[in-house]
C-alpha cells in the first residue's frame, strides 16, 4: 500500500516531512486544534515483532505522566495511511543536550549541580517507563531535550527500539556507537533492560560535563572520568571525588550485573552527590523584595542566625517553580520562589511574628522545628538582573535539592477539600463495620448434637437481649441471603466476643420453637471436637463488611497516591484545576465517523451534544463528564464511545462499571453482537442469561476447552506429517521414544535405557550409551537416527501434555487467568465487585474507565474503579437519584460523635445527604471543555419532556417529534399525562406501618387496581405488531410498604393480560432509575388532614420526583390527593437549604391543574 501521510487518525499534517533512517517526522494538527509532533516508523510489517513491540510501547507510553518524558498523546495503526503512528506533545524552543552543552557548558559548581539535576530527573522518567516494562535502550545527547525552562525531556521512546528490532546489522549511528552499552551493540536481547539505560545515561552526563571535544578525545570511560575530576576538583572534597567515582563507575560498568540494580538505588546515589559539592557560602545569597518593604532588619537577622526553609510538595501550577515558606526568630515568609529574572529568591508576604494569624503562627513554629536550616551565608537584597550565577549563591539548585528531598520522603498529600470529604466517608464506613459487628446475631447455646447429614442442632437460650422475634428476623435474613446464592455463616465461641475457641460451624435457615433448637447446615463434622460444648453462636459479618472494606481500601490507596494515574488526583474534588488544561486546548475539529448502525444497517444519527460528548472523551484526557438526563441516549453514546476507542486502538482495555448490575448489563448487552470485540462480565448471580454466558468463569472454561481441542488437533496434524516421513523407523527406536515420553524422572528413564541399549536388539545403536547421562545430549544423538523432526515431535508431545494438564485445571491457575483477562478488551463489573479479593493478583489497569450512573455513587464507591483508570469518563445525572447512604440511627449518632470537633454540633444529614455527589462537584465546577450535557430526550412524550425541562433542567433539555411514542389509547382528552385525584375519599390519608415505619395508602392502592383493570382491557396494546412490542406497565411509589401492599392487591386481582413481574412492575423509585415503561403510574401515597399537614417528607427531594416522572414512554398517570399536594407547605429544612426554590412535585401537579388534567373519576378520562 502506498503511504499517505496527509492525515493519520484524526490528525492533519501541517508541515513538511523530515525523513530519518527509521521514521518520518512532521507536525500535525489534532482534533482540538493544537499542534503536535508525529512520528511514523518505516517498514513496519503488521505481522512483525517490531510492529507488535512498537504498538505495545506506544500504548504504555500514553499511560506515563512524567514531565521528563515527551508525552505520547495518541498512537495506532492507520489503515487508510498504511502505517503505524505515534503523536507526541510538541516541545517548543527546546535544545538537544548536545546543543545545550555546546552553548552552556561552564566549569562551575552551579553547572555541575544542574547536570546532576538532569541526571536525577532522567532516572525518575526512566523508572516510570521501566514500571511499564519499557526501556529506552538508545539514550544519547540527541534524544535528551532541554526545554526553555531548562527541564530535561527524554524523547524517541518507541523509535529508538526500531533500530534494534528491524535492522539486522549493528547500527552505524555515531551516537549509538559511542553511548550504547556493550550488550546493546552485541544485540544481547536478554540483557537489554534498565541497566542498559543506566550505562548510556551516565555517559551522557560525562559528555555534558566534558563537552563534545573532550568527550570524543578518548573512548575510554575511565579516562573520561579522570578528565571530569581534573576539571571539577576545586569544587569537590576528597570524599566527594571518591563518591563521584563510585557512582559513575557503577553506572557505566561494562558488566550489566555490576551496575545499579534499581532506579531508586541510582537516584539515592545521585542525590548524595549534591552534598559533596561545595555550596560556596562565601558568595552572597540574593533576595528580591516587593516594593515598599523594608528588608534591612530581616536581612540582618538571617545573616546572623540563619534561616529555616520548608518547600511545598507541589510546584507552581504554571511556572513549575519550587515554592517555599521560611521562618527566622522574628520573621515569617509565607511565599518565596526562584526568580525567573535572575539568580535570586523572590520574597512575598513577609511578616513579623507579632502580626501573624493563628494558622501562620502554627506554620512558623513548625518550620522552626522541621525546616532546613541555612546558616553561615551572607544574605543581600538585590534586583534580579544584578544577581548572576558567577557571583551569587546558587538559589535554584538549593530549592531543587530541597524539593527532591521533600518528595522522596513525603507522600503526595491531598488538598484540604478532598481530604476532608474522604475523612467523613472513612468515618462512616468504619462505623458501619463497627455496627455490623456489634449488632450481629448472638445467642447462647447449652449443648449441640450432629446428625449424619452434617447438620447440627444447637439448643439455644433466650434472655433480655435475645428474643424469639430476633431469632426469626435473623432466619429471614439468612433465608433471603441463601436464595441469592450466599450464606450468612455462624461461628461458635466460648465467649460472646468471639475471642475464645472460635470455630466456623455453618449456616442456619431453620428453628424449632418446641425444642428451642437452631439447626445449622454444613457443620464441619470432622472438627466437632474443636467446637465449644457450650457457648455462643455468633453471626459472621465478614461478607457484609467486604463492601465497606473495599471502599476504605480505595480511599487509602487514593490518599497514598497508589493509583494508576496520579494526574487524576489534581482534578477529582477540585475541578477548578481543569481550567489550566482547558486554557491549553482549542476547539474540537475532527470528522466524526459513526461506527454504530441501526437495525436497517444505516449509521446511527447522533445529535451534536452526543458527538461532542464522544469527541471530548476521546481527545481531552484524562477526565470527561457526561450529564445524561432521562432518555437522552447515554447508553447509545457509551456504546459508540467504546467502539471509537477500540477503532483508535484495538488493544485498549476498558472497564464498564456502575453502582448497579443493571447499568453495567445495559451497556454490555449492546456489545454482544459487535464483531471483533471481546468482553467478560465479573460478578455473581448475573440475571441476564446472555450476559451470564460472558461471565469470567464460563468464558475462561470455554476458552480452555477450545484451546485444548485446537492443541490436540494441531499436534495430531503435526504427528501425521512426521510419521509419514518416518515410516521405516525401527521398533527398537520406537521403544526408546516411548520410554522417553513417560512421566518420570530422567534417572528412572536411564535405568531402562541402560538395559535395552546393552541388549541384543541394540545392535547399530551402541553409540547412544555414551550420552545417556545427559538428557539433552542423548536426544541430540538420538536425532541422528530418527531425524530432528521426530525429536522435536517428541518434545512437543511432552509440552502438549503439560499444557493440556494446565488447561484442565485452569480455575486454579491465577497466572493463566490473569493472562487471559488481559487479552480481553472490555471488562464489566460493579464498582464494588471490581475490587474483590479474587482479583487481587490481576493488578487491573484500564486505559478507560467508563462509569455509568456516576451521580448515584458516593465518593468512596466512585474511587474503587477510578483508582484503576488512566482515563476517566463519568456518566450520570445529578438531577436524578443521589448517592444512597443507608446508615441506621445508631450509626448516625456514632458518626456525629466521631466528627464532633471541639464541641461543635455535627449534623449527619448535612454532611452526607445534603452534600453534592462527586459527579456533581466535578460537573458543576469543570470548564465546558471537559463536560457535556446530552440535551435531546427521546423517551418521554414532548408534553411531559417540556415540563421536566422547565422545572428541572433550566429549559436546556429539548424534545422533538421523535420524543416518546403515541399511547394509542382512546381517552377523552388529548394528552400523554393526567392525574387521578383521590380527594373525594374521606379515608384517603396515608398510614404508617408500625414495624417498617414506611407509609402506605389503601385508597390510592384501590384506585391503582381500578386503573390497571381499565388498562388491562384496552384492546391491542398487549399484542406484538410489526411496528410495536406489547406494552409494559410500571407502578412507581416512593415507599417500600406501599409497593408491598400493591403487589399483594395485584396478586388478589384478576387481569387478562397483565402479569406481575412480567409486563407489570411494581417498585420504589430507587429500583426504577435506568428503566422505562410504556405506561407509568406514579403513586404519591402521602396525604393528611389539613390541620395535620405533615409535608411531603422525602418526596420533597426533586431528584426522586424527577426519576419517577421520567420513566414513561407513552402515558403518565399520577395518583394522589391533588388538594393536599397543591396546598402542602415545605418543611423548615427545605426552606433553609433551598430558599426561593419551589417543590417539584407541587409544581408538576400545579401544571396538571392549570391544564385541566386532574380527574376525580376514571370515567372522566376513560371511555366506557
Amino acid at each position: 500500500m502506498e503511504l499517505n501521510l496527509e492525515k493519520i487518525g484524526a490528525y492533519l499534517r501541517v508541515s513538511e516531512i523530515t525523513e530519518t533512517n527509521n521514521a518520518y517526522l512532521f507536525d500535525v494538527q489534532g482534533p482540538d486544534a493544537k499542534i503536535y509532533f508525529a512520528k511514523v516508523p518505516k517498514n513496519l510489517d503488521a505481522s512483525s515483532s517490531a510492529a507488535r513491540q512498537f504498538s505495545s510501547v506506544s500504548r504504555h507510553l500514553k499511560k506515563i505522566n512524567s514531565e521528563f518524558i515527551n508525552k505520547v498523546i495518541d498512537s495506532g495503526d492507520e489503515n487508510s495511511a498504511g502505517c503505524y503512528f505515534m503523536i507526541l506533545e510538541k516541545i517548543e524552543n527546546g535544545k538537544t543536550l548536545e546543543q545545550f552543552v555546546a552553548s552552556e557548558n561552564t566549569v562551575t559548581p552551579q553547572y555541575l549541580k544542574y547536570i546532576l539535576q538532569v541526571w536525577y530527573n532522567c532516572t525518575e522518567a526512566l523508572d516510570l517507563a521501566a514500571s511499564k516494562n519499557i526501556f529506552h535502550k538508545d539514550i544519547h545527547p540527541k534524544n535528551i531535550l532541554i526545554s526553555a525552562e531548562k527541564k530535561p525531556i527524554i524523547i524517541d521512546f518507541g523509535i529508538s527500539l526500531l533500530e534494534h528490532t528491524i535492522s539486522k546489522k549493528p547500527t552505524e549511528n555515531e551516537y549509538t556507537t559511542h553511548f550504547a552499552a556493550p550488550e546493546y551493540i552485541k544485540k544481547e536481547e536478554s540483557k537489554l533492560q534498565s541497566r542498559t539505560d543506566f550505562y548510556s545515561l551516565s555517559l551522557c552526563m560525562l559528555y555534558s560535563l566534558l563537552g563534545h571535544h573532550l568527550f570524543y578525545e578518548d573512548a575510554n570511560n575511565e579516562s573520561r572520568l579522570k578528565k571530569v575530576f581534573d576539571l571539577y576538583k576545586p569544587y569537590l572534597s576528597d570524599d566527594g571525588l571518591k563518591k563521584f567515582q563510585e557512582v559513575f563507575r557503577k553506572s557505566f560498568d561494562s558488566d550489566p550485573n555490576k551496575r545499579y540494580f534499581r532506579y531508586t538505588e541510582l537516584r539515592d546515589s545521585i542525590n548524595s552527590l549534591f552534598e559533596v559539592i561545595n555550596h560556596t557560602p562565601d558568595k552572597p545569597f540574593a533576595m528580591h523584595f516587593e516594593a515598599g518593604i523594608n528588608s534591612d532588619e530581616f536581612i540582618r537577622e538571617i545573616s546572623s542566625e540563619g534561616i529555616f526553609i520548608a518547600v511545598n510538595e507541589l510546584r507552581h501550577q504554571v511556572h513549575k517553580n519550587v515554592i517555599a515558606k521560611m521562618a527566622s526568630t522574628n520573621f515569617y515568609v509565607n511565599h518565596s520562589f526562584f526568580s525567573n529574572r535572575g539568580n535570586c529568591l523572590e520574597i512575598k508576604g513577609i511578616k513579623k511574628i507579632d502580626n501573624l494569624e493563628p494558622n501562620e503562627q502554627k506554620n512558623h513554629s513548625w518550620i522552626l522545628v522541621n525546616g532546613y536550616k541555612l546558616t553561615e551565608v551572607n544574605f543581600v537584597a538585590k534586583e534580579p538582573a544584578e544577581a548572576g550565577f558567577q557571583n551569587h549563591y546558587d538559589v535554584f539548585n538549593l530549592l531543587e535539592k530541597l524539593f527532591i528531598d521533600k518528595r522522596d520522603t513525603t507522600r503526595s498529600a491531598l488538598q484540604r477539600q478532598p481530604r476532608e470529604i474522604l475523612q467523613t466517608y472513612k468515618t462512616l464506613l468504619q462505623e458501619e463495620i463497627n455496627y455490623l459487628r456489634n449488632d450481629a446475631f448472638k445467642v447462647r447455646y447449652t449443648e449441640f448434637d450432629v446428625n449424619s447429614n452434617n447438620e447440627a442442632a444447637f439448643k439455644i437460650t433466650f434472655d433480655e437481649k435475645v428474643s424469639i422475634e430476633k431469632v426469626n428476623n435473623f432466619l429471614k435474613r439468612s433465608q433471603a441471603s441463601f436464595r441469592k446464592g450466599t450464606e450468612i455463616s455462624l461461628s461458635s465461641s466460648e465467649d460472646d466476643q468471639g475471642a475464645k475457641s472460635k470455630q466456623s460451624v455453618g449456616f442456619s435457615t431453620k428453628f424449632d420453637s418446641r425444642t428451642n433448637k437452631l439447626y445449622v447446615k454444613d457443620f464441619p463434622a470432622a472438627k466437632k471436637e474443636e467446637v465449644a460444648v457450650k457457648g455462643f453462636l455468633i453471626e459472621d459479618t465478614s461478607l457484609l463488611e467486604i463492601q465497606y472494606k473495599r471502599q476504605l481500601n480505595a480511599i487509602k490507596n487514593y490518599e497514598n497516591d497508589n493509583i494508576t494515574n496520579s494526574q487524576l488526583r489534581k482534578y477529582l474534588f477540585q475541578p477548578e484545576n481543569l481550567k489550566q488544561l482547558a486554557d491549553d486546548v482549542g476547539e474540537l475539529d475532527t470528522e466524526f465517523n459513526v461506527i454504530s448502525t441501526e437495525k436497517n444497517g444505516k449509521p446511527v444519527q447522533f445529535q451534536e451534544a452526543q458527538k461532542f460528548a464522544i469527541l471530548k472523551s476521546l481527545y481531552r484526557p484524562p477526565i470527561t463528564l457526561i450529564q445524561g438526563p432521562p432518555g437522552t441516549g447515554k447508553t447509545t453514546v457509551i456504546t459508540e464511545l467504546i467502539k471509537q476507542i477500540l477503532a483508535k486502538d484495538k488493544q485498549s482495555k476498558i472497564l464498564i462499571t456502575s453502582q448497579t448490575n443493571l447499568a453495567v448489563d445495559n451497556v454490555l448487552s449492546r456489545m454482544v453482537d459487535v464483531k471483533g470485540v471481546s468482553f467478560i462480565r465479573l460478578g455473581r448471580n448475573i440475571e441476564d442469561a446472555v450476559i451470564d454466558s460472558h461471565s469470567f468463569d464460563k468464558k475462561l472454561n470455554l476458552w480452555a476447552r477450545k484451546t485444548k481441542g485446537n492443541c490436540e488437533k494441531n499436534f495430531a496434524a503435526k504427528k501425521r506429517n512426521v510419521v509419514s516421513k518416518e515410516k521405516n523407523l525401527s521398533p527398537f527406536l520406537n521403544l526408546i521414544l516411548q520410554e522417553i515420553n513417560k512421566k518420570q524422572s530422567w534417572d528412572e528413564t536411564k535405568k531402562y535405557l541402560k538395559q535395552v541399549l546393552t541388549g541384543h536388539f541394540a545392535k547399530g545403536f551402541e553409540s547412544l550409551v555414551e550420552f545417556i547421562e545427559n538428557k539433552q545430549m542423548f536426544e541430540a544423538e538420538l536425532s541422528k537416527y530418527i531425524g530432528e523432526e521426530q525429536v522435536f515431535l517428541n518434545k512437543l508431545e511432552l509440552l502438549k501434555r503439560k499444557w493440556i494438564s494446565i488447561l484442565s485445571n485452569v480455575e486454579n491457575k491465577d497466572e493463566l487467568k490473569s493472562k487471559y483477562i488481559s487479552s480481553i478488551n472490555i471488562v464489566g463489573a460493579t464498582a464494588n465487585h471490581i475490587a474483590a479479593g479474587m482479583y487481587k493478583d490481576f493488578k487491573f489497569e484500564f486505559d478507560y474507565v467508563i462509569m455509568d450512573e456516576a451521580a448515584k455513587a458516593t465518593p468512596a464507591e466512585t474511587l474503587v474503579p477510578i483508582n484503576m483508570a488512566h482515563n476517566l469518563i463519568l456518566v450520570g445525572d445529578h438531577e436524578q437519584l443521589p448517592p444512597l447512604v443507608t446508615a441506621t440511627e445508631a450509626v448516625k449518632k456514632q458518626v456525629e460523635a466521631k466528627l464532633n470537633n471541639e464541641g461543635e454540633m455535627v449534623d449527619f444529614d448535612k454532611i452526607y445527604y445534603d452534600q453534592p455527589s462527586l459527579f456533581q462537584i466535578m460537573y458543576d465546577g469543570s470548564p465546558e471543555e471537559y463536560k457535556e450535557m446530552l440535551d435531546l430526550q427521546f423517551r418521554m412524550p414532548k408534553q411531559i419532556g417540556d415540563i421536566i425541562s422547565t422545572l428541572v433542567y433550566h429549559n436546556k433539555l429539548k424534545s422533538n417529534e421523535r420524543s416518546g411514542k403515541p399511547h394509542n389509547i382512546k381517552l377523552k382528552a388529548t394528552t400523554s399525562m393526567f392525574m387521578c385525584d383521590i380527594n373525594k375519599y374521606p379515608d384517603r390519608f396515608h398510614k404508617i406501618d408500625p414495624v417498617s415505619k414506611s407509609s402506605y395508602n389503601p385508597v390510592s392502592a384501590k384506585t391503582i387496581i381500578e386503573l390497571l383493570t381499565k388498562i388491562d382491557n384496552i384492546p391491542g396494546i398487549f399484542l406484538e405488531t410489526d411496528n410495536d412490542k406489547p406494552y409494559e406497565v410500571g407502578v412507581i411509589t416512593g415507599y417500600g410498604k406501599q409497593a408491598e401492599f400493591l403487589s399483594n392487591e395485584v396478586e388478589n386481582a384478576y387481569f387478562k393480560n397483565l402479569q406481575l413481574n412480567k409486563n407489570l412492575t411494581i417498585a420504589t423509585v430507587d429500583s426504577f432509575q435506568g428503566s422505562e415503561k410504556d405506561i407509568i403510574i406514579y403513586d404519591i401515597v402521602r396525604s393528611a388532614k389539613t390541620k395535620e399537614n405533615t409535608g411531603l417528607g422525602f418526596l420533597e427531594m426533586p431528584n426522586r420526583i424527577n426519576v419517577a416522572l421520567t420513566r414513561v414512554k407513552r402515558l403518565l398517570i399520577v395518583v394522589g390527593d391533588a388538594d393536599y399536594i397543591l396546598n402542602v407547605n415545605p418543611s423548615f429544612a427545605w426552606i433553609t437549604n433551598n430558599p426561593q426554590k419551589p417543590l417539584l412535585l407541587k409544581e408538576f401537579v400545579s401544571q396538571l391543574h392549570k391544564s385541566g388534567l386532574i380527574y376525580n373519576s376514571l370515567n372522566e378520562i376513560f371511555y366506557e
